[in-house]
Parts: C-alpha cells; sequence; structure tokens
C-alpha cells in the first residue's frame, strides 16, 4: 500500500512540476547571422494570451521561463525587424527544459520601420526605440488596477519600494495619454486607480524632460518613461468604478471614482472611506498588517488637465486625505527577586488625528512665432503648490505593580498630547 501510494505521489508531481520548463534557443538570418533583439514570445492555442516573453541576447540566445499551466500545446513565435514572422506550434514537454534549436528568420521582402506581432491578440509592437505593449494580450481580473497590469508585462519589475524597472531600466516618469495623471510624474495616483480594463496600450520610451520634448533633444537620462494610452471609446465619455463592503464589528470600505480622457484633456476624480487599515487611499492600498492599530481613512481628489506638452496646457489638483488612528495595549510582567516577587500590569491607549490638503496649478504657455516659415517658440510657464499638514495626538498610560500577596508596591499615570502643523507654498 505504502509502495502505490508513493508511486502515485511521484506521478502527480510529475505530472505538476512538467507544466513549468525553460525554452530555450538561437535566432539566425539565413546567412547564419546570430540576431540581437528579436522578438520571442509564446501563446496559448486557446485564447491567444500571451504566457511568456524575451528577447535575444547579443549571440541571439534566448530563454524564457514558461508556466504552461493546463495547456498541452503553445504557440512559438519571433519577430525581428526586415523579417517575416516566424510560428511554431510546440508540445508542452514533460521535462523541465525545450531547446528549440536554431530558429532562421527568412528575409522580408519590404523593409519595415515597424515590427509588428503578428497574431489574434499581439502582444507587443516594437517601433525603433519605443516598445508597445497590447493591454488586451494579458490576463487581468475584473478589479485589477494598471498597476496590476504592468506587473503582468514581460520586462516591468517593481521592487519592495515600488519603484519600477523596464528590462533592469529605471523608469522616471509615467503619463496618461502623453499627460501627467494629478501632476503626479511618477503616476501612482493613475496606477493604484484607473481601471486596467480601459488601458489599450503601454508604451516604453526613453525618458525625455518637458525641455527636451519642446526642444527635439535627444534623451540623455538612461531612463524610461510609460505611457499609458486608454481605449478608445473610453477617451470621449466618463468612466469609472464603484465598490464598497460590510464586514462584521461594523467594518466597511467604499471607493468612488470618476474620470473622463479626451484627446489633450483629462478629468479625474477619486475618493474613498474605510476603517479597514488602509491609510494611504491615493497611492497604495496595503495589508492590515502594514498598519497598527484601529484606523479609519477618508480621501478625495480632483484634477483637471488640458493641453500636452507641446501646447499651452494647464494642470490643476486638488487632493484631501485624513486618518484617525486607535492603538490600546495590555502588557503584563512577572519578577522573580530574592526578596521580593512582584507583577507589573500596563494599560496604554493613544489616537492620532491628521489631515492634508494638497494642490498645484501648473500654467504653460506656447507663443508661436509670428514667422509662419519658423518652427521656433516661446514658452512661459508658472508652477503654484501648496500643502497643509495637521496632526493632533494624544496618549495615556498607566501602571500598577502589586506583590504576589496582592499588596500594592507601586502606582504610576503618565498623559501626553502634542498638536502640529505645516503648511508650504510656492
Amino acid at each position: 500500500m505504502k509502495h502505490s501510494f508513493l508511486l502515485l505521489f511521484l506521478a502527480c508531481s510529475t505530472s505538476l512540476f512538467a507544466q513549468r520548463f525553460t525554452l530555450e534557443g538561437q535566432v539566425k538570418d539565413p546567412d547564419a547571422i546570430t540576431l540581437e533583439g528579436a522578438t520571442v514570445y509564446v501563446q496559448s492555442l486557446k485564447d491567444s494570451i500571451t504566457m511568456a516573453y524575451g528577447i535575444t541576447n547579443k549571440t541571439g540566445q534566448f530563454s524564457i521561463n514558461i508556466n504552461a499551466e493546463e495547456e498541452t500545446k503553445l504557440l512559438f513565435n519571433v519577430a525581428y525587424l526586415g523579417y517575416q514572422p516566424y510560428s511554431k506550434d510546440i508540445d508542452v514537454p514533460t521535462e523541465n527544459k525545450f531547446d528549440m534549436g536554431t530558429v532562421t528568420l527568412s528575409d522580408q521582402i519590404e523593409q519595415l520601420n515597424v515590427i509588428s506581432i503578428i497574431g489574434k491578440a499581439p502582444p507587443i509592437v516594437i517601433k525603433k526605440d519605443t516598445i508597445e505593449y497590447n493591454a488586451d494580450s494579458f490576463k487581468t481580473l475584473a478589479n485589477d488596477r494598471a498597476e496590476d497590469l504592468l506587473k503582468k508585462l514581460p520586462g516591468v519589475e517593481f521592487d519592495i519600494d515600488g519603484n519600477i524597472t523596464v528590462n533592469g531600466v529605471a523608469v522616471e516618469a509615467i503619463n496618461v495619454d502623453g499627460m501627467e495623471f494629478f501632476g503626479e510624474k511618477m503616476g501612482d495616483i493613475a496606477l493604484k486607480n484607473l481601471p486596467s480594463n480601459v488601458i489599450s496600450k503601454v508604451q516604453v520610451t526613453d525618458y525625455k524632460t518637458n525641455l527636451q520634448k519642446f526642444t527635439g533633444e535627444e534623451s540623455d537620462s538612461g531612463t524610461k518613461e510609460i505611457n499609458i494610452k486608454i481605449k478608445k471609446g473610453k477617451n470621449t465619455a466618463f468612466f469609472g468604478d464603484l465598490n464598497g463592503g460590510v464586514g462584521t464589528d461594523d467594518k466597511y470600505q467604499a471607493n468612488a471614482n470618476l474620470f473622463q480622457m479626451i484627446d489633450g484633456k483629462q478629468i479625474g476624480f477619486i475618493s474613498g472611506t474605510n476603517n479597514i487599515n488602509m491609510r494611504r487611499g491615493f497611492t497604495a492600498l496595503p495589508d492590515a498588517k502594514s498598519s497598527t492599530g484601529y484606523v479609519e481613512s477618508d480621501f478625495i481628489g480632483a484634477n483637471y488637465s488640458k493641453g500636452k506638452w507641446d501646447e499651452t496646457r494647464v494642470n490643476a489638483n486638488y487632493k484631501y486625505s485624513a486618518s484617525n488612528v486607535d492603538n490600546s495595549s495590555f502588557r503584563f510582567r512577572d519578577y522573580f527577586l530574592p526578596n521580593l516577587n512582584y507583577t507589573t500590569e500596563t494599560v496604554s491607549n493613544s489616537t492620532t488625528d491628521s489631515d492634508n490638503h494638497s494642490g498645484d496649478l501648473d500654467l504653460k504657455f506656447i507663443i508661436p512665432s509670428k514667422n509662419n516659415k519658423s518652427s521656433n517658440k516661446i514658452q512661459l510657464s508658472n508652477d503654484l503648490k501648496f500643502n497643509r499638514d495637521t496632526s493632533d495626538s494624544f496618549s495615556q498610560s498607566t501602571t500598577e505593580s502589586n506583590s504576589k500577596d496582592g499588596s500594592a508596591i507601586s502606582d504610576y499615570n503618565a498623559n501626553s498630547e502634542s498638536s502640529s502643523f505645516s503648511r508650504e507654498q510656492h
């Protein structure tokens, strides 16, 4: 019986682990010259969803880790500028490695300036120095946000502090339809609040400052910039979502978002309230474990932007957030001394109320040359910011010490109050 169980366990283990494997190979042209930077990706035959993706190295080699899940066959694809796309059905191996050997691409009859990966749902398009991901090619859940989509894109990684890299290169800015969202350079509010199902494409380019974009200079940053493009239809009408929930012990959570993204104009409204320890409503919804005590928080924000970087533009936004944090603790200690044994009990309570108001008004005026033949322009700008923080805290602590026979040794009470206020304007 034991031997039968062991054989059954081994068979199940082999079946499970066989779904994960590494796909390797090398890409060459008809003259046997290795091709660096060829796009290699694997799709599901059922729905054309991209399962894994990679780019060949200097020697034309690739290595992709694939989780085939329940698939028994996959579609292997290679695309490279100037060559015909390559596709081949492959069987999911029972081993943990599968070698494609040498993949030879055929010459394209006409030279193209765009690589378009052909399929029912092309996952990526490479346009010179731009990588463009097709959002619908990557599986997301109904309630996923833009950040959840980015985490599924091959080559895009988030570290523990939320910093983003694309193929190992740091991302310095995130825009929505070519514009800052809520006036944020890194797009935290966009990543945490925009529904993933309204996104059409995610574009990755070399980061340029607004001045470099204005003057047409080349990028010298060595970093990347992400642009999130909204689907057609979603960028002509208002869209958003409303979520809410209640639970035991009077727990609740509610969020409401409303957006309009017309070409060259953005309107956004976000709000939320909860008492389940989600403190940073604008930029994160952390686990309850990340906040100590009992936390109630509220937030609301509004944004209006019009005009892209090469146009006269205005960006105005306002954000308000408030939180109340209550902490209670009880500590019991036993002390054993040569001449005395006693216990101490400490009860502590604290509460902190804080709120923050912040706003930004960024105006940039583009004055074209009076000479119609000249492309010279003048830019005038003015940026006003304000930020106000207030906080009130109160804490109370009581400590009692008693001997083992119950007689009191000491009784200590401590109370403290503090308030803080800060304001910045420039």
